[in-house]
């Protein structure tokens, strides 16, 4: 009797699993390869080749739903190596790239970028603009970084996107030495929302520029020599509740908050800063992580954050 009519199945071992995967990772290099070879006369089909295999893999990528970018940083780590050269990426392949933050805001990758001179599309400059707002604050080469975006926005057609033809009306508040500032600015004089500035700007709420963002603007609110009662209300129910922190941005937010309420703080405000402290996304409760707590609060904060706790 067959394996099939008996209902079993004899399934494959690891290792012939893994020789499976890495054979068929390799098929459109070597496929592409093959018709090269095909053509020598020309490297007009291997490119072609090329372009055509790179975009079926994107269709079939989870990386387009958001989810693992491995395999662009594999290609990102051949090029670093010199296995290949930058010039030899295809252009769906660079753009694809410019969706990846780590790399594409790495100064090797802009000033290949800038060197280039390439004409990226709308998904490698929309791509561009997120890893940037991702990145913000810890990338090497920010100035850089702006002026590559300013650049490639510029060379765009304006009747192609009206995403992009926003972006380049709003560079100020977006892309921009003083980016950070400015939107602050923006937010605490309309006092809107984090996720409304996200929502009218097209940019992602959870960002590292956004966090950055947020906590400059909670620390215009407590320079102000005396703030109202309507400032109050901005910072404890719309800014601290603010739920994408990064650390150093919440540590720098809390103590600005903790400065201005030091002295008879609205209880409103207080109740907010407390909650922070209580359950936060970004580091859990102050009494289970006091350490990294304190790396991130002048001594002074600490104090008054541990004596509101305590009552």
């Amino acid at each position: 009797m067959s394996e099939q009519s008996s209902g079993q199945h004899e399934y494959p071992q690891e290792h012939q699993i893994e020789g499976m995967l890495q054979r068929f990772e390799s098929f459109p290099q070597r496929f592409a390869e093959h018709i090269h070879k095909k053509n020598q006369t020309s490297c007009a089909p291997f490119s072609k080749c090329k372009e055509v295999l790179a975009e079926m893999e994107f269709r079939n990528s989870p990386s387009r739903a958001g989810g693992s970018s491995y395999p662009l940083i594999t290609l990102w780590r051949k090029v670093l190596s010199n296995d290949i050269q930058f010039r030899q990426l295809s252009g769906l392949e660079i753009n694809r790239l410019c969706a990846v933050p780590q790399i594409a805001m790495s100064q090797l990758f802009i000033l290949a970028l800038q060197r280039e001179d390439l004409k990226l599309t709308e998904r490698g400059l929309i791509g561009l603009v997120h890893s940037y707002h991702q990145e913000w604050g810890d990338m090497l080469n920010r100035f850089g970084a702006v002026e590559l975006i300013r650049a490639c926005l510029s060379k765009f057609p304006e009747e192609k996107s009206s995403r992009l033809i926003s972006w380049r009306a709003n560079l100020r508040v977006l892309v921009d030495p003083n980016d950070v500032d400015h939107l602050s600015f923006e937010m605490v004089s309309t006092r809107i929302a984090p996720q409304q500035a996200a929502s009218r700007f097209s940019i992602a709420e959870d960002s590292a520029f956004m966090s950055a963002v947020v906590a400059t603007a909670v620390r215009r609110i407590s320079q102000r020599f005396r703030p109202l009662a309507e400032d109050y209300e901005y910072l404890a129910k719309i800014l601290l509740a603010y739920q994408y922190f990064r650390p150093r941005d919440l540590g720098r937010a809390l103590t600005s908050a903790i400065l201005i309420s030091r002295g008879a703080p609205p209880e409103e405000l207080r109740r907010a800063i407390e909650e922070v402290g209580q359950s936060h996304p970004a580091l859990g409760p102050f009494a289970e992580n006091r350490a990294e707590w304190q790396s991130l609060l002048d001594e002074r904060s600490v104090a008054v954050f541990e004596g509101w706790l305590r009552k």
